[in-house]
């Protein structure tokens, strides 16, 4: 795993790496190769330093909700297994709602 070019350091079941942003704007590239294949993402981070901090958390889809076949009791403990986690990091990163 590397992070625009710099190696990452795995860190339990993640992977952590400095990158200094020397820019208003900067595109961090995270791309790892492995038996299947080569993955890429990319985010792009805008400095405003007379703004308040803050930061932008969304779900593109219901890729973590379970699928219709399985019986409501699965569903249902999943779904509930996905809204501890959103609380978790609310909780840890005293997220305020928009």
């Amino acid at each position: 795993m590397t992070v625009n070019g710099t190696d990452a350091r795995r860190a339990g079941n993640r992977f952590v790496v400095e990158i200094v942003l020397r820019e208003r704007e900067t595109e961090i590239v995270a791309v790892s190769e492995g038996s299947s294949g080569r993955r890429e993402h990319r985010v792009r981070v805008v400095w405003d330093r007379h703004s308040q901090p803050r930061y932008r958390f969304s779900i593109d889809d219901n890729s973590f909700l379970p699928p219709r076949h399985r019986p409501e009791e699965v569903r249902l403990a999943l779904r509930l297994l996905l809204l501890k986690m959103l609380r978790e990091l609310h909780e840890k990163y005293k997220a305020g709602s928009c």
